[in-house]
């Protein structure tokens, strides 16, 4: 299946407790919030990784890739 020239694929997501960070604004600004969970938070949080993906969620927040109110959720598995 393909939307919007991408290709989307289905996937399994594993149960487990997971660390959930909102982004607010333009998917520009998506490579902030990675750097921040995986280059500051991971590392002073007292977690680690459980598995080697993370997820996104859109919904309807989702308004678009430019829009400045769009929002998403990135889900990042965690264990102590």
């Amino acid at each position: 299946m393909k939307e919007n020239g991408s290709e989307l694929k289905e996937a399994v997501v594993l149960p487990g407790q997971y660390a959930v960070f909102r982004h607010i604004g333009p998917s520009a600004g998506l490579p902030f919030m990675y750097q921040y969970i995986y280059g500051t938070w991971l590392a002073q949080s007292g977690y680690e990784l459980a598995y080697t993906y993370d997820f996104e969620r859109y919904n309807h927040r989702s308004l678009g890739a430019a829009h400045p109110h769009s929002e998403l959720d990135n889900f990042i598995p965690i264990t102590c």
